[in-house]
């Protein structure tokens, strides 16, 4: 009990702070009210007619509580924590519901370690999924693996919420006994267990809702949503760089099921959320696709805290911590200040908290451990039918396709390096969609055990680009005509860069220029299509450091290699 704060919700002394002359979101009833709004000690006390020791006049501006990322990994910004939040605080998320299974998977528990000390050194909130699958199938190489034992360690953290999205789907239905020991210690610690599933097998997505599994952000169609929800399931609508659900999945949320939805990017590049924006862009896309202002606004904090039981945020009420966002107005969702419990932490765009980033351990910059690669390392049997991966733009899933010694000729040479033991496994294959000629692009960004990829049309200009990767401890990399073109080091784990964003971007946009003139012109971003190519859990067809894999059949595909 706080006497203080109760002192001032019944009017007997100044608050801290009085928001003036505003219209204040009443997120549970759906309106706006025309009262001051009083917040002391970073709590809110209450709408009515306070005095405050310091006023903020709205000037008829609107307040609505700070945004929730459902599901996401701080990965895939490639930015330390603290650069992270820099770039999304400004654009009204606080509070993020973090997966650590990409730095997991690399550096094991020192990684979920490393981003748990961030709350300490940021004003992003970072809650944490402990990853279920590290490694994310027993089909790849991974850097670490992590048991429901090691898992336990750190279920009983504050700042810990559950279990991350549970990608083994044959595990789950078929009662695979680590899986399901993962499983029953978040349920008998009362955590949350996340889901990563297309549902479409009704007696299969039975056994794995009745295993546990409590959301999903994996439905790409109506009919998908449909289902997750029947099945009990909360549909978490995700609007990121590569998978871009959310056009597709708003005209299920309805009045019976609205309390179910809610938003979230999983994997955003920096740029993307620089020029479009973070939970905030979700909220104004669906604005601008006819959901109510107020809807939109709910499924991005109200309805998120409630599902991970964060009752301290999520709505502007007594007790609620005051995360406030102020809009110029609410169609529009252009945020002008930012407050985190309420300390004003950014305005007009800009970040005004603390720069500052702690050392990164040196145990997260591991380097890349595979021998030298020589040209008949890439060396491609083909026989006369040929199973090729076929992208299918604006969306993570692939085909697979038979192609003839002749097509072959035609497409891109697909390799997966296992960098982590040394152990020497190079997984090749093909791939059609990739736009540009005469050059290759390289990552260490390859979900989920970030392993090196690297796709092209010669081999010289793969070599060339696997060589510089490894120099620069990881990253991404663009190679054409036997030279380097663009490129960006990740050197925390192969997956962070240890740089401001203003030089992460310029990197990015080098590369994305670059990419531009060897021909590529999809939409999509390149190395982000190219990072989920050798995750073995999403359909159809993936390939990873032991060669093609067959999602559909979960098994590999004998290629002739």
């Amino acid at each position: 009990m706080d006497r203080e704060r109760l002192a001032v919700a019944r009017g007997e002394i100044p608050a801290d702070l009085v928001f003036i002359n505003g219209n204040i979101l009443d997120v549970y009833n759906g309106r706006w009210i025309g009262s001051p709004l009083a917040v002391h000690q970073g709590v809110i006390v209450g709408l009515g007619e306070y005095t405050g020791v310091k006023t903020v006049d709205l000037e008829g501006r609107w307040l609505v509580p700070g945004l929730i990322d459902a599901h996401m990994h701080v990965e895939s910004s490639m930015l330390t924590p603290e650069r992270f939040a820099e770039l999304i605080l400004p654009r009204g998320t606080l509070t993020v519901m973090a997966d650590p299974h990409e730095i997991a998977n690399v550096c094991g528990m020192d990684g979920i370690e490393y981003l748990l000390q961030s709350n300490q050194s940021t004003d992003l909130d970072i809650f944490v999924m402990l990853p279920s699958c590290v490694p994310a199938t027993a089909v790849e190489t991974s850097g670490a693996e992590l048991t429901a034992e090691d898992l336990s360690a750190k279920m009983d953290d504050p700042h810990v919420l559950g279990l991350g999205e549970m990608m083994n789907y044959p595990g789950v239905i078929l009662g695979d006994a680590e899986v399901h020991k993962k499983l029953e210690l978040a349920k008998s610690c009362g955590k949350i267990i996340d889901g990563h599933i297309e549902p479409s097998d009704l007696m299969g997505l039975n056994a794995y809702v009745m295993s546990g599994i409590e959301a999903n952000h994996e439905c790409t169609t109506l009919e998908q949503a449909r289902l997750n929800i029947q099945s009990g399931m909360a549909l978490m609508i995700r609007e990121g760089t590569a998978a871009r659900n959310l056009e597709s999945l708003l005209p299920v949320v309805d009045n019976y099921n609205r309390m179910r939805c809610m938003f979230c990017t999983d994997d955003r590049h920096p740029d993307h959320i620089e020029e479009q924006g973070h939970i905030d862009y979700l909220v104004r896309r669906a604005i601008e696709l006819g959901t109510d202002p107020i809807m939109a606004i709910r499924m991005a904090s109200l309805n998120t805290a409630l599902f991970f039981g964060l009752k301290d945020r999520g709505a502007i009420a007594p007790g609620k911590m005051a995360d406030l966002l102020v809009l110029e107005d609410p169609q529009s969702f252009e945020i002008k200040a930012v407050y985190k419990e309420g300390r004003l932490v950014a305005e007009a765009g800009s970040y005004l908290g603390n720069r500052e980033q702690r050392d990164i351990p040196a145990k997260l910059r591991k380097g890349l451990n595979f021998p030298p690669m020589e040209m008949h390392d890439l060396a491609l049997n083909l026989g006369e039918q040929n199973m090729a991966i076929e992208l299918i733009p604006g969306e993570i899933v692939t085909r697979k396709k038979i192609v003839s010694r002749e097509e072959a000729q035609t497409l891109k040479k697909i390799a997966v390096i296992e960098r982590h033991h040394g152990t020497g496994n190079v997984g090749l294959g093909l791939v059609e969609g990739f736009g540009f000629k005469g050059a290759a692009i390289a990552s260490t960004v390859a979900h989920d055990s970030h392993n090196l990829i690297v796709v092209g049309d010669n081999d010289e200009d793969m070599l060339v680009a696997i060589e510089e990767t490894r120099k620069l401890g990881g990253g991404l990399v663009l190679a054409a005509g036997g030279e380097v073109r663009a490129k960006l080091a990740l050197p925390v784990a192969g997956l962070l860069s240890d740089r401001p964003y203003p030089e992460v971007k310029q990197s990015l946009e080098e590369l994305r220029r670059e990419v531009r003139k060897v021909g590529y012109n999809q939409e999509s971003d390149p190395f982000m299509t190219l990072a989920f190519l050798a995750l073995p859990v999403i359909p159809e067809i993936r390939i990873t450091d032991r060669g093609l894999f067959d999602v559909t059949i979960f098994d590999y595909i004998n290629n002739r290699q």
